[in-house]
């Protein structure tokens, strides 16, 4: 059961090997999996031929302080694009998510729940699809609830949008975006690399200022997000095939006695 739910399958995603995080790397330093600066994802959404879709969410996180409904609390939440719950194929249970207009018109008007929050801080009310709180001071609707299932990143109680039509998002020195990407299909992680590395090659190019020696890689995200637990995981998987051969083993022994 461990080995299915934090291994084989640790989210209830469609189609989980073909969802990939995209990172920048610095080979020269030995250096992986850092963020993505925002203005090299909007080129690497612009250019790229291998993915089906790509997403962004702020990799630092967003926490909120909710107030507007009793007792002021504090919720986990994570600043994504648009195209965040399309990319992992997750529909709310309630209500919806995010269109692009909403994502990009620069302010936090609108807001998705987890359904822990949802039972947690709204008593499992279903009519919150419209509520109006007020996050960091801020109003905002909330315009969904997901299922419970969903719980990406980990822990996560609110999602709102990443507004793209800031000056910040066109920076290319400031690394802090988790980029996903959903693989086309018949294409491989291979192919993938390929591209992006012609790609990082012309960024380079056109900006040496900071992109110089940068470059771009893949990795599963069901990989990602097992982490260093996937390898206590399966050695804890063969200690227990262990214990049942010894058992076997027993069992053979005592049939052959009698």
């Amino acid at each position: 059961s461990s080995l299915q739910a934090m291994v084989l399958r640790p989210l209830a995603f469609h189609d989980l090997d073909r969802i990939l995080i995209v990172s920048e790397t610095l080979p020269r330093r030995g250096w992986d999996g850092l963020s993505v600066a925002p203005a090299n994802y909007r080129d690497l959404l612009q250019h790229n031929s291998v993915f089906q879709q790509m997403a962004a969410l702020r990799g630092r996180g967003w926490d909120a302080n909710l107030t507007g409904i009793g007792t002021p609390q504090r919720l986990e939440g994570y600043q994504v694009t648009s195209s965040f719950f399309s990319l992992l194929d997750m529909a709310p249970l309630l209500g919806r998510n995010f269109t692009a207009d909403e994502a990009d018109s620069g302010s936090i008007q609108h807001a998705v729940i987890s359904y822990g929050a949802w039972q947690r801080r709204f008593a499992g009310d279903s009519q919150v699809i419209g509520r109006s709180v007020t996050l960091n001071g801020a109003q905002a609707a909330i315009i969904g609830v997901m299922p419970p299932e969903f719980d990406f990143p980990i822990g996560t109680e609110i999602w709102v949008p990443l507004p793209m039509n800031t000056p910040e998002m066109n920076s290319r020195a400031d690394h802090n975006l988790l980029v996903l990407g959903r693989l086309k299909a018949h294409v491989s992680m291979a192919q993938a690399r390929a591209e992006l590395k012609t790609l990082a090659a012309n960024l380079e190019r056109q900006y040496p200022a900071t992109n110089a020696d940068r470059g771009f890689d893949v990795s599963l995200l069901r990989k990602e997000v097992a982490g260093e637990t996937r390898h206590f995981v399966i050695v804890l998987m063969w200690a227990a095939a262990f214990v049942l051969l010894l058992a076997c083993a027993n069992v053979a022994n005592l049939q052959l006695a009698r």
